[in-house]
């Protein structure tokens, strides 16, 4: 029996840091998932078989843009929040899948890094870039929405890769 816990990497001692931090990731994408699968999932089909019911964005913004033909914060702010919810509107269905596919494949690096699996941490950065990247490029890119939605989404990525990057060496 002791060989075969040997050979399953039962009897090396995790550290706590690590612990916290895969109970941390298991709490987090654990709840997103359990959000994403119950309160968004069928809005997102039903708006991707039915299509978003929402006004022309001429007919909304109309009265909101200055009248002298000049820029504003106030105006680029609000044409960006517009374009975040048209774009959310449009890509319900796969914004929702992407979320939790990410989610779970972060929840199985946890696992692989809780149980010591050096190869949960590659895991772990791939769902996160995959999240990152396919979330933004949903959103196009667009520089107000990379900086109110990218700057937190890849900063808590990068503080959590960081952390587990420097347990490393407790995992093989």
């Amino acid at each position: 029996m002791d060989e075969f816990e040997a050979a399953l990497g039962k009897n090396r001692k995790r550290s706590t840091f690590l612990t916290v931090l895969c109970v941390l990731t298991f709490i987090g994408s654990g709840s997103l998932v359990l959000q994403k699968l119950s309160f968004e999932l069928l809005p997102a089909y039903l708006i991707s078989t039915k299509g978003p019911e929402y006004p022309d964005e001429q007919e909304v913004w109309a009265n909101d843009s200055p009248n002298d033909g000049s820029s504003s914060l106030h105006g680029s702010f609000f044409d960006a929040a517009n374009h975040l919810i048209n774009r959310e509107l449009e890509y319900a269905l796969p914004l929702v899948l992407i979320g939790i596919f990410s989610c779970l494949v972060s929840l199985g690096g946890a696992l692989l890094m809780f149980n010591q699996k050096r190869i949960g941490y590659y895991l772990y950065i791939a769902a996160k870039v995959f999240g990152t990247i396919g979330t933004l490029w949903i959103y196009d890119f667009s520089g107000m929405v990379l900086f109110l939605l990218g700057g937190p989404m890849v900063a808590l990525a990068i503080i959590f890769i960081s952390l587990y990057g420097a347990n490393l060496k407790h995992m093989r």
